[in-house]
């Protein structure tokens, strides 16, 4: 065994350094990016504190928190081995503990998501999915009494497929149609969903590719035209009114121009709703400038844990408890976001028709200044709401007025 790890043992050290310092904290860190945190609660261990370089790690002296991704397994497996070895009595089985534990942390980080989809694919098309699905739906609060609930996995582009929820209430005057925004998935709307169909509004809400439940790249897309071809399948083959309520946030609304750019002949949406809409970020010359410098090297980097809404318990189950919520922002939805950035502000008018924008004046996400002219243009009868609050409206603490001014517009109020 130490014939093996020996080599391995040196490779580490030159890449790490061993930089063992005569230091008497009480902990020590590893960050690492992953998608879930893995707690592991050690009784044995005694404090100690070094530094590697290229790993900061933070122990302490019962609890580790280790951050793991696939590809860290083999740097961790080594950091185990440097770790056991240096300060361990026993290495062998410390360190086959170690293979045993890192085995079991890959194994975590996907049980959720392959067990909640592989129920969704169960589901699929069924007239109640609230058994089947009965988790899935505990966990995120999308049960109420006298709603009926509907999934389905639809297919596109051959290989990958979608996720989406229907909620039926039990009269159903018209349909909204909901896509949510970059790095969130159907699960977190529940607020929103409970109180329109208390108004008697079918929703459907689909999983963005790359998002939730949903195949393809997390968090990644090659253009946001394949966002709207997703949209378009779900459209085709879900049971949806030829007339109905179309409502994006975010990315969503970038999502839902496209799709109407593509199906200017179509007049199936009745009004349009654009929630915090993308057009550019806000600070757009320096995430290009990053992008420029870093997109040749980094597929991926860490996702901040931005503080879009007042709402702490909202940013506390999204950001630490929801086990959808990537940890990583994949590099080429930049790049798709600024190729999409460039076609739209050149794009037709769309004509006449009802729209609604509700917009946070905090927003810290979006550059909303920068996009209402384009959206005006685009949309000559656009409605503007201003509210205070920043990029995750739907989920501010003001959010039950800003769903009434959502319902007046709808209503014609």
């Amino acid at each position: 065994m130490k014939r093996v790890l020996r080599p391995l043992h040196g490779c580490f050290l030159a890449l790490f350094g061993s930089g063992a310092a005569p230091l008497k904290p009480r902990f020590f860190c590893l960050q690492y990016t992953s998608t879930t945190t893995v707690n592991l609660w050690l009784s044995t261990l005694k404090p100690r504190f070094f530094c590697l370089q290229g790993l900061t790690c933070l122990f302490y002296s019962k609890k580790i928190e280790l951050l793991i991704t696939k590809r860290n397994i083999f740097i961790l497996f080594l950091f185990f081995y440097y770790f056991f070895e240096t300060f361990a009595h026993s290495c062998k089985g410390l360190v086959l503990c170690s293979l045993f534990l890192l085995v079991g942390f890959g194994y975590a980080q996907t049980n959720t998501y392959t067990k909640w989809t592989n129920l969704a694919f169960q589901a699929n098309g069924k007239t109640n999915a609230t058994e089947i699905l009965g988790d899935y739906l505990h966990f995120y609060h999308l049960s109420w009494e006298g709603v009926r609930i509907q999934s389905f996995v639809v297919s596109w582009q051959r290989t990958n497929t979608v996720f989406v929820l229907k909620f039926l209430p039990q009269k159903s005057q018209k349909t909204i149609v909901f896509v949510h925004g970059y790095l969130d998935h159907v699960g977190n709307y529940g607020a929103f969903y409970e109180f329109f169909l208390a108004q008697g509004y079918t929703i459907v809400a689909m999983d963005l590719p790359g998002h939730g439940l949903s195949s393809g790249l997390r968090t990644g897309i090659e253009d946001f035209s394949e966002y709207a071809e997703a949209l378009e399948s779900v459209l085709q083959r879900v049971d949806v009114p030829q007339r109905f309520v179309a409502m994006g946030f975010s990315t969503g609304c970038s999502v839902w121009i496209e799709y109407l750019h593509n199906h200017r002949r179509e007049k199936r949406i009745e009004k349009l709703v654009l929630v915090s809409p993308l057009v550019r970020l806000v600070n757009w010359n320096m995430a290009l400038m990053g992008y420029n410098i870093l997109g040749g090297i980094l597929t991926e980097v860490p996702r901040s844990q931005n503080k879009t809404t007042s709402d702490k318990d909202f940013l506390d189950f999204i950001y630490n408890k929801d086990p959808l919520q990537e940890k990583k922002v994949h590099l080429s939805w930049l790049r798709a976001a600024r190729n999409w950035h460039e076609r739209v502000i050149l794009y037709p008018s769309f004509g006449t028709f009802p729209v609604l924008m509700v917009q946070g004046r905090e927003d810290s996400v979006v550059d909303w200044k920068y996009n209402l002219p384009v959206l005006q243009r685009l949309f000559p009868s656009l409605e503007v709401k201003l509210y205070p609050g920043n990029h995750h409206l739907l989920m501010e603490r003001n959010r039950l007025e800003i769903y009434q001014d959502i319902l007046s517009f709808l209503e014609g109020i």
